[in-house]
């Protein structure tokens, strides 16, 4: 199965969780967690000190957006990485819980992951009811765009594999991207 089909089934399921919805006081206190560090990514990338301004201007869109609940944020055990799904036309942000790891082990993984999917999100809520997959060669230049930002900062940045594919496929961030 491919992970679209895992969360479409995972949704059909009810597997996902939604910070309201859980009571295990240790798992509600790492949701809090995962809840409030995605939160600050986003607030911090909306902000000043994010030094592209393409991004900035997503993220603040992304606030509306999930702030509005026009797109969801949940948690689901089966996902590796953070992930954008649609499902019977209601867009989510799903997280894995183990994303307080991830975040300490590679923290430029993470956050690309966050503009990636942000950047989904909120196109799908402006461009309307699209097929989300539709949506990834422009998050990928997103997250191509976050790299180079991290790149001009620091040159000597070790990016892993996957972040070299996505700068060899958009090596100006948005700059490389055709519509």
């Amino acid at each position: 199965m491919t992970p679209a089909e895992i969360l479409r089934l995972a949704f059909q399921l009810n597997l996902t969780q939604h910070v309201s919805s859980i009571t295990d006081p240790s798992e509600l206190a790492r949701a809090r967690a995962i809840e409030a560090m995605y939160t600050a990514i986003v607030d911090n990338l909306r902000g000043p000190t994010c030094r592209s301004p393409l991004i900035r201007s997503m993220a603040a869109e992304l606030w509306d957006v999930v702030a509005g609940k026009k797109v969801r944020t949940v948690i689901f055990e089966a996902v590796e990485s953070i992930a954008f799904s649609v499902y019977k036309g209601v867009a989510t942000i799903v997280i894995p819980p183990t994303w307080l790891t991830a975040m300490s082990e590679d923290p430029v993984l993470v956050v690309g992951g966050v503009v990636a999917t942000g950047s989904q999100a909120v196109s799908w809520h402006k461009l309307g009811r699209v097929d989300p997959d539709s949506l990834r060669d422009r998050a990928q230049a997103y997250e191509a765009e976050f790299l180079v930002t991290i790149f001009r900062a620091d040159p000597h940045y070790r990016f892993n594999v996957y972040q070299r594919q996505v700068l060899g496929k958009y090596p100006l961030g948005l700059a490389s991207f055709q519509h």
